[in-house]
């Protein structure tokens, strides 16, 4: 028997995954901040900041990004957490949102994808952001909640 059937078949396997990993590579976030609540209480003193930097680290030039929250949640959550994200630039506001997340549908199942009790989501902060020198952005709930265990930010290319 002949090596030469098994050894294209393991070839062209990894040729296929060296592709899709291409083609997703644009996809993977450009930067992402995570704040870990070992309490499963996130109050809004506790602000999660992110300052997407060093430059290098990130294209400034060009394209723009999106930004997203991603929450991880477990049981007991409220059925809806109100966020506040706060963009600025060189201390100056550039926009504030207030995002509405359903935490549990309407039959009291949690949102999200999740194992063991465990449940994360993402919610899309409207509008795009080009990055400059000094773009920060900040999150904080309005009200405490309770059965949140990490609260982080996304940021991707468009």
């Amino acid at each position: 028997m002949t090596l030469a059937p098994i050894r294209t078949l393991i070839l062209s396997a990894a040729a296929a995954l060296l592709l899709a990993a291409a083609g997703c590579a644009d996809r993977l976030p450009a930067w992402s901040r995570f704040v870990a609540f070992p309490s499963g209480l996130w109050t809004p003193a506790m602000i999660v900041e992110m300052e997407p930097w060093p430059l290098d680290s990130v294209v400034v030039t060009g394209p723009s990004y999106s930004l997203a929250l991603s929450l991880r949640h477990r049981l007991p959550a409220p059925r809806i957490a109100r966020i506040v994200v706060e963009q600025e630039n060189l201390g100056a506001p550039m926009r504030r949102d207030t995002l509405t997340i359903h935490l549990l549908t309407d039959d009291g199942t949690p949102a999200g994808h999740g194992l063991c009790g465990l449940y994360s989501l993402e919610c899309p902060v409207p509008g795009s952001v080009t990055l400059a020198e000094g773009y920060s952005v900040a999150i904080h709930p309005l009200d405490s909640l309770p059965g949140i265990s990490e609260a982080g930010l996304i940021l991707q290319k468009n």
